[in-house]
């Protein structure tokens, strides 16, 4: 089993990704990670600053069987954190529709 999630920015050509983690460098705090991103999207306007969170998960069993589902959850970065709660990258996102696929 392996899984993997991340926040794809459109201005940025899909980063930060499966990178989001480690956007702002392997040490950084999830304020660092939070400035970079906002940092990256100055100047952009609203309606050019659409994202998605994605989540995927992939199950092979012994018997060669295989799953893979992608979750995404459409949305835009705004421009400045909200809330307290959750993940930081997605506190600067107001999500809209759900998308899941198998």
């Amino acid at each position: 089993m392996a899984d993997d999630s991340g926040l794809e920015v459109d201005a940025l050509h899909g980063a930060p990704g499966v990178y989001s983690a480690r956007y702002a460098g392997p040490d950084a705090t999830d304020a660092q990670r939070m400035e970079k991103l906002l940092g990256e999207l100055e100047g952009i306007p609203a309606g050019q600053r659409t994202a998605r969170f994605v989540s995927a998960i992939c199950v092979v069993y012994p018997d060669g069987k295989r799953i893979d589902v992608e979750g995404t959850c459409e949305g835009s970065v705004a421009f400045a954190p909200r809330g307290t709660d959750g993940l930081a990258m997605i506190r600067f996102s107001l999500w809209g529709r759900k998308h899941m696929r198998s």
